[in-house]
């Protein structure tokens, strides 16, 4: 497989990665109409999301 293929398949890879990350932003903000999640619970969910290592390492 040639450098282009290889190209073309990493940036799909990134592609995906962006539009994966757009909808769980969109999951995540969406807590804030949840009934009893006010700002404060609101704040330490993401806090506890954003300190999460999902590379597996």
């Amino acid at each position: 497989m040639n450098a282009e293929y290889w190209r073309g398949f990493r940036d799909g890879q990134e592609h995906e990665r962006k539009k994966a990350a757009q909808v769980l932003k969109c999951y995540i903000e969406s807590l804030q109409e949840v009934k009893g999640i006010g700002p404060a619970l609101y704040a330490r969910i993401v806090e506890h999301i954003n300190s999460v290592n999902v590379k597996g390492g």
